[in-house]
């Protein structure tokens, strides 16, 4: 009985060593995001540079935790984009405009190019580009002529 104790206390140690030793030794994994891995594409970057000045409402307050994740969400556009210009909204202070774009979190994005807009209601760069990509790129009306 004593001997299976010692046993398990030993291997008990061993393991803590080795999380302790490969938590200080181990390189630590950089995690990034996929897309910003890909903005080192100059094709991006130019695109990105010739969106036109837009305007974004983000349905939170500067200073709330939703706040802070669109701030940390947007931050890695700025170097790239040529204007943006981005305003905290309280929803509660605004509930005509939760009403209007169908507002269901804080931290939803109103992203407005003139009188053109659109929701961002996650934090996706891929949501966001498709996005912009449909505001810049309005679908042409369709003309049938009929003989």
């Amino acid at each position: 009985m004593k001997r299976s104790l010692l046993a398990k206390l030993t291997w008990s140690a061993v393991l803590i060593g080795s999380v302790i030793l490969s938590a200080l030794y181990v390189p630590q994994i950089n995690l990034n995001s996929a897309y910003f891995d890909d903005l080192d594409n100059t094709d991006v970057k130019q695109w990105l540079s010739q969106v036109p000045p837009l305007k974004i409402e983000v349905m939170a307050g500067a200073d709330s935790r939703a706040g802070a994740y669109v701030a940390n969400f947007l931050a890695p556009l700025n170097d790239y984009w040529s204007d943006l210009t981005v305003h905290y909204l309280d929803p509660a202070k605004h509930p005509e405009k939760v009403r209007d774009y169908g507002i269901k979190a804080r931290g939803e994005m109103i992203v407005y190019d003139g009188d053109q807009s659109f929701v961002l209601s996650d934090l996706s760069y891929e949501t966001l580009f498709n996005g912009l990509h449909q505001l810049l790129n309005p679908t042409q009306g369709w003309l049938v002529v009929l003989d």
